[in-house]
């Protein structure tokens, strides 16, 4: 705990004279004239179209639909933290520019429960969706305190999970586990706004636009098996995810001087 107070005090020191100090510096040795380096973590919200997947929910809750107590609803919308590295930002005459990385996991899990023999059975369904991306923005500053992010692209690596766990009545659960068969490339298009809080150093970033990919085959980890279009069905689900969707960022930014 003490070491931990003495790094806290030592942080905070160290920001506190970065900023009453960057005017006088920046003049005499070009402080910052390189851009900026830096971090970011935060929260993203996806919407996806899992079109064959949502019919196996469909199919699902139509075949219990005289027993079920908790219908199991459809997917579509995922949520989660994201956190990365901004590798450079620098102001070239007006024109703002961003090089960066970052990594996001997402998940949108849903329950269903239904009765047999008067026990009480749940099946739940957990998404999860992971994503690598490398991207860069084009803005420009409509004043001291705001910046326009007028394109914010990225190339993304999606990795997608599924869960799923039945329970019943004095049994063990049954967990199955699938993953995509392959990683899926894609990439987001869209557009935001930079809030300085302490100038340059700590802001806070927001993003709306568009992710564009899609998912294939998903397969147990365990036995090879695929996930199917019915759970009665024997035919492999070839796209779990048919495209992406709307997609919002916000991220809290710190950042030092090259």
């Amino acid at each position: 705990m003490k070491i931990f107070k003495q790094k806290y005090v030592i942080v905070t020191i160290a920001l506190f004279l970065i900023v009453t100090t960057k005017n006088s510096y920046s003049q005499e040795f070009g402080f910052g004239c390189l851009g900026f380096v830096g971090g970011f973590v935060g929260f993203e919200s996806s919407a996806f179209k899992p079109n064959d997947f949502n019919n196996y929910v469909s199919d699902f809750n139509e075949t219990r639909k005289d027993t079920l107590s908790q219908q199991l609803d459809s997917f579509g919308d995922a949520k989660g933290f994201r956190f990365g590295i901004n590798f450079f930002r620098h102001n070239y005459n007006g024109l703002l520019i961003t090089l960066k990385s970052s990594f996001s996991s997402l998940n949108q899990k849903n329950n269903a429960a239904f009765l047999s023999n008067n026990l009480t059975f749940t099946h739940s369904y957990d998404l999860q969706l992971q994503n690598f991306a490398i991207g860069v923005d084009f803005g420009t500053s409509i004043s001291s305190l705001l910046d326009w992010k007028v394109i914010d692209a990225a190339l993304i690596l999606n990795r997608t999970k599924l869960t799923r766990t039945r329970n019943s009545p004095n049994q063990s659960s049954q967990i199955d586990n699938y993953s995509a068969e392959k990683i899926a490339i894609g990439y987001t298009l869209g557009s935001g706004f930079i809030l300085k809080i302490v100038s340059d150093y700590i802001s806070l970033e927001g993003s709306i636009g568009f992710t564009f990919f899609e998912v294939g085959r998903m397969k147990n980890s365990e036995n090879n098996s695929y996930l199917t279009y019915r759970e009665s069905s024997d035919v492999p689900m070839e796209k779990f995810i048919k495209a992406g969707g709307l997609s919002g960022i916000i991220q809290l930014n710190l950042s030092f001087p090259l």
